[in-house]
């Protein structure tokens, strides 16, 4: 009697394990399409932050010179209406959370939004005022008091987008060489 009593717990082990292998490779395999599919929607956001970056650069590079020739003493006023794009960084704030490598681009993300939205911001206070004192004897005295900020707040803008790219391009480069294999094991 004991000798069939072990051989159906060595069975029912045996078959136990045989059940476990299959849910347990199948457990791995369901984080590994997890983790590749965040590696995947974290690589292309990267990849798109480069482009808006150099895009925001190049547009702050036209609107900087025509600020600064604004301060000059008997310049002439004009009113640039560009904008700087910030619904990309926004939504790429959203995209990017998700990915656990996240926390080293999210800080610089969130600085170079928050400037583009602020330089954003102050241009169109800008826009607000010109449009409103232009036709004045005056108008370059009421527009200085807008005028310097604004000036001044675009080459900081410029400057944390310029981060931003250089760590994106840091992190692409990162992500690229270090893509999840099938063959990792992480148990969490």
């Amino acid at each position: 009697m004991p000798d069939v009593i072990l051989a159906a717990l060595v069975g029912g082990a045996i078959g136990l394990v045989a059940a476990s292998i299959p849910l347990l490779w199948g457990l791995h395999y369901e984080r590994y399409k997890r983790a590749l599919n965040a590696h995947r929607d974290y690589l292309a956001w990267l990849r798109g932050i480069f482009p808006e970056c150099e895009f925001i650069i190049a547009c702050i590079d036209q609107l900087l010179p025509t600020y600064q020739a604004m301060l000059q003493p008997g310049a002439q006023l004009v009113c640039p209406t560009k904008r700087l794009n910030s619904d990309f960084l926004a939504a790429a704030r959203l995209g990017v959370m998700k990915h656990p490598r996240s926390i080293i681009l999210f800080p610089r993300l969130t600085d170079a939004y928050r400037d583009v939205v602020h330089g954003n911001d102050m241009m169109g206070r800008f826009e607000d005022r010109y449009q409103r004192v232009i036709g004045s004897p005056n108008a370059a005295a009421q527009l200085a008091g807008i005028l310097n900020p604004t000036s001044q707040a675009l080459p900081v803008v410029r400057g944390k987008v310029v981060e931003l790219r250089d760590l994106a391009l840091e992190q692409q480069q990162l992500e690229m060489d270090n893509a999840p294999t099938l063959s990792e094991w992480d148990p969490d």
